[in-house]
C-alpha cells in the first residue's frame, strides 16, 4: 500500500463516516485534516488506542513482524516507527492490501 492509501485506510477505520470531499477531491477538507499516520508517532498512538483488548495481541504480533529486519527488533516494539505501526494496525484490522 502507498503511504496515502495507508493514511486514508486508517482515517476511515477511525472515522467510518469519513467521505471524499466533493469540492477539493480529497479527504482533508471541511476542517478535517488527514493525519500523517505513517510518519507521526502521536497520530499512530491515537489510532492504537482505538484497538479493542483482543486486537492488541494481534497488533503486537504484526508489529514484531514489521520490525523483523530492523536493528531495533532486539530491543522491542517500543522503538517501532510510525510506518511499522501503521502497517501492523492495518493488518490487525484486515485492511492491509
Amino acid at each position: 500500500m502507498t503511504q496515502k492509501e495507508q493514511e486514508i485506510a486508517i482515517a476511515k477505520a477511525l472515522s467510518p463516516d469519513l467521505k471524499l470531499c466533493p469540492i477539493h477531491h480529497s479527504y482533508s477538507c471541511c476542517n478535517r485534516k488527514l493525519l500523517n499516520y505513517t510518519s507521526d508517532l502521536n497520530a499512530m498512538h491515537r489510532a492504537e488506542k482505538s484497538l479493542a483488548d483482543p486486537q492488541i495481541t494481534t497488533f503486537i504480533r504484526f508489529l514484531w513482524e514489521a520490525m523483523a529486519d530492523s536493528p531495533e527488533a532486539r530491543i522491542g516494539t517500543i522503538h517501532a516507527t510510525a510506518a511499522q505501526r501503521a502497517q501492523a494496525f492495518l493488518k490487525t484490522l484486515g485492511l492491509w492490501k
